[in-house]
């Protein structure tokens, strides 16, 4: 996903946790770094734009690198906030950095979460990289428990219930949509091998089509408005 929304999830995280932390004054933004954090691989790009394909969303969004990250991070601020456990909030910020590998996970790209074990890219197509509903909804929900300081858990954990649920929603679709496209597909003679939906531009309305013919792709769209079309 965009920077953007993993610093939204990472500020819910944290006003959702700001209780439990009293003493740690910069807690929302740290949670919201901690969010950010794995893409701190995004460095390889100066190495050219095959070692980003190669190397990012690799060691840093993999479950064990990013523990070492929040480890890390939950040490320097524990050096400063006196009294407070490097234990909690070292879950506060693993919580940060988990919300930033489910986030990647939930779009079509794939990430190695898995590193150093597996390099195999994790994907459960169910949100386009850029999704302006989901990520305003919680921006819009941040912002107003930043505004309500008495409801603040309550409309921060509205926003997480909002970064699991709208994924979960367009996975439901996703599976849907393939199955209708299979079923158009059939109709005109064809009898593809696999049929998977992937979320496009303005999903969960919009799906990107590639059926699996053999040696050979087939790659069309489906619009849910109009389900009983495939695009060209």
């Amino acid at each position: 996903m965009d920077p953007v929304t993993h610093v939204a999830a990472g500020v819910l995280i944290g006003q959702a946790a700001r209780d439990r932390f009293p003493a740690v004054k910069a807690l929302v933004p740290l949670s919201a770094l901690a969010a950010w954090m794995p893409d701190v691989d995004n460095l390889v790009t100066f190495f050219g734009p095959e070692a980003y394909m190669r190397y990012h969303r690799g060691l840093t969004h993999s479950l064990l690198g990013g523990a070492l990250l929040a480890w890390l991070l939950a040490l320097i601020t524990a050096r400063f906030a006196k009294g407070t456990k490097t234990a909690g909030l070292f879950v506060l910020f693993y919580f940060g950095v988990l919300s930033h590998l489910f986030l990647d996970c939930i779009t079509s790209y794939g990430t190695s979460i898995f590193l150093p074990f597996s390099d195999a890219r994790i994907s459960f197509p169910s949100v386009f990289i850029i999704d302006p509903v989901y990520t305003l909804a919680m921006i819009g929900l941040a912002t107003a428990a930043a505004l309500r300081p008495a409801a603040r858990k309550k409309l921060a954990v509205a926003g997480l219930a909002v970064l699991l649920g709208w994924p979960a929603l367009g996975f439901g679709v996703g599976k849907a949509v393939a199955s209708q496209a299979r079923s158009l597909l059939a109709a005109r003679g064809e009898v593809p091998s696999e049929v998977i939906a992937q979320p496009d531009a303005f999903s969960p309305l919009w799906w990107k089509i590639i059926a699996r013919e053999g040696d050979s792709y087939v790659l069309t769209g489906l619009n849910v408005t109009a389900p009983d079309t495939l695009l060209p």
